[in-house]
């Protein structure tokens, strides 16, 4: 017989009762644990299954994602790259009365000014010497950027293949056009970005830059044109004709100093003159 049946025996019957009691509280609360310990083991499994689900969706989607050509948009870094390029040839072209490397300059107070109108010789009308300034600034801009331009391309090029795509393009078809209040950039070049079976064509990155430079050459141009067929400028005229534009004028060594500048962006654009000069001691 069991020690615990002997002791059970010789107890008191209430002692007994109550040591009852207290085995079956006990076991009941056995069995109350092990159905919540299950309970939890089973809520973490499911917990787990779920997350691994999870994850393996993300990364299902995200193979699907990486296949496709949409990490960056390459029009707006070309167009960017482009714009910023172009941006930064305007204040030369402003400086230098609309070209990069001026030949024929006037130096005045440390500062050189490119002859747009000029004449060596006394008495005489100045020479006119870039009648088709427009064409001309256009020309100077596109030039200046050229390489530029190809260094954007070359710049994407190399950060989607550092990214494992392939990349191939075409010709190059760029030009510039200035317009009122813009200038308007026309760039056309057929880039195709691909990887895996998955592919992206790009061929139009037409953009353009916000500047007063249309409207200050076109100033410059009446002013050039007046001066090389009259010797007697009034400048005060395209003063007022012109409320918009600070027109400044000063003689310097048989020449004139022009400076227009918009009153608003504070752009300035600079070129002299020289025509109808009088002989020394005359």
């Amino acid at each position: 017989m069991l020690l615990r049946d002997v002791q059970l025996r010789f107890m008191p019957s209430s002692d007994k009762m109550e040591k009852k009691v207290s085995l079956k509280k006990l076991s009941c609360f056995s069995r109350g644990n092990s159905r919540k310990k299950a309970q939890l083991t089973i809520f973490i499994i499911v917990a787990m299954l779920i997350v691994v689900a999870i994850l393996g969706l993300i990364f299902i989607r995200g193979g699907e994602k990486i296949g496709k050509v949409h990490i960056e948009d390459p029009k707006q870094f070309i167009r960017k790259c482009v714009a910023d390029a172009v941006e930064d040839a305007l204040p030369v072209i402003l400086k230098n009365g609309g070209v990069i490397d001026p030949e024929n300059i006037v130096t005045y107070q440390d500062e050189e000014y490119n002859y747009l109108c000029y004449q060596a010789e006394y008495y005489k009308h100045c020479i006119n010497t870039h009648p088709m300034l427009e064409s001309r600034i256009e020309k100077e801009i596109k030039e200046y950027t050229r390489q530029a331009v190809q260094y954007c391309f070359d710049s994407m090029r190399e950060d989607y293949e550092s990214r494992g795509f392939d990349v191939s393009g075409g010709s190059t078809d760029y030009s510039i056009d200035l317009l009122p209040g813009m200038i308007e950039i026309r760039l056309r070049k057929n880039v195709e970005i691909s990887r895996e079976g998955s592919s992206e064509l790009v061929d139009v990155f037409d953009t353009y830059v916000n500047t007063p430079l249309y409207w200050l050459t076109m100033i410059a141009r009446d002013i050039i044109n007046d001066e090389a067929s009259n010797c007697d400028v009034n400048y005060n005229e395209y003063v007022l004709m012109y409320p918009k534009y600070k027109i400044s004028k000063t003689n310097y060594d048989f020449s004139e100093i022009y400076i227009i500048e918009d009153r608003n962006t504070r752009d300035e654009f600079k070129f002299a003159v020289r025509g109808c000069a009088f002989a020394p001691g005359l």
